[in-house]
């Protein structure tokens, strides 16, 4: 999802500031991931670099979901990550696993603001 948000930005549909707070920040607002989601003092510091200059064209054969497939199969697409670090530990660099597989967060956890839903009209 982070290259497919990535590319709206590249075209101005966005900016990246916007794409990283709704991929970052608000997500650990959103499950209580206290620690998480921001690059300040008493944060984790878990960071994730991109390349914003390779387009990729999205293929099935390399999706990393449990279904097999993916629904931007055959867009070309920016912003793949080039490197992730979790506790300090490069975990991913260049289209490959170089530290631990992370594990599932499950437990409970503290919600943020319910989301207003509202009919279309």
């Amino acid at each position: 999802s982070l290259p497919v948000m990535l590319t709206h930005a590249s075209r101005g549909a966005c900016t990246i500031e916007q794409v990283v707070k709704w991929m970052a920040s608000n997500v650990a607002d959103c499950y209580g991931m206290l620690g998480k989601g921001r690059l300040e003092e008493g944060y984790d510091g878990d960071i994730t670099l991109v390349d914003m200059t390779t387009e990729r064209m999205v293929d099935d054969a390399n999706t990393w979901t449990t279904v097999g497939w993916n629904p931007f199969h055959g867009k070309k697409l920016v912003g793949w990550p080039t490197l992730t670090v979790v506790g300090g530990v490069p975990v991913f660099e260049r289209n490959e696993q170089t530290g631990p597989k992370g594990s599932i967060l499950v437990g409970e956890g503290e919600t943020g603001s319910p989301l207003l839903m509202t009919p279309w009209n």
